[in-house]
């Protein structure tokens, strides 16, 4: 079941699909140089419905954010969106009280991790992959995540990646690291 979203107040564009009698959604926020309709993006959220995932790829600034560049790297804005995609998930489709993730990727993998720290008191966010990312400019919602970070990298960036980019120890939720070989070959792999 595709339909597109419009999450409210400001018509943030959205995809959601569907499958039958799925067991979570999963919300999608894209980095920088990305969007939601990008190729990688639409193969992971395609391999997550296949695994019986719900998956929500929305743009998370308007036409006219997007056109200033400062915008890009607004994470605290970017995670506000996030939540009211949640909220809106739970209040006008089948998600209600499913479990619901975040996939984030590049500066969205920040966005990601802030808007899990947020929801840990209210809209309950159950799992946070970050592919790639910028984990240090979440750093101060770090220690709220209660969601279990995974983090994924791929194998030829993962050693530069992890010493420059590791969250600090500060998050005191279970983590774990997933590291594949090429670019893509994460989104590729079965189980992944």
């Amino acid at each position: 079941m595709e339909t597109t979203l419009y999450i409210p107040p400001l018509g943030l564009a959205g995809q959601f699909d569907a499958p039958a009698d799925f067991a979570a959604a999963v919300i999608f926020a894209h980095g920088t140089s990305s969007g939601r309709m990008s190729p990688r993006n639409l193969r992971v959220a395609a391999r997550l419905r296949e695994a019986g995932f719900a998956t929500l790829l929305m743009d998370l600034l308007t036409e006219k954010e997007r056109s200033d560049p400062a915008n890009q790297f607004d994470v605290h804005r970017q995670s506000e969106r996030l939540l009211l995609a949640v909220r809106h998930l739970r209040a006008t489709t089948a998600v209600e009280r499913k479990p619901i993730g975040f996939f984030g990727a590049g500066s969205g993998a920040a966005s990601a991790l802030i808007a899990a720290g947020r929801a840990a008191e209210h809209d309950g966010v159950g799992a946070v992959v970050c592919r790639g990312g910028r984990p240090d400019l979440a750093e101060e919602w770090l220690n709220a995540v209660a969601a279990p970070p995974c983090w994924w990298s791929a194998a030829r960036t993962h050693r530069r990646w992890t010493s420059t980019t590791t969250p600090s120890p500060g998050c005191t939720a279970p983590r774990r690291w997933k590291s594949c070989r090429g670019p893509d070959a994460c989104s590729r792999r079965r189980g992944s």
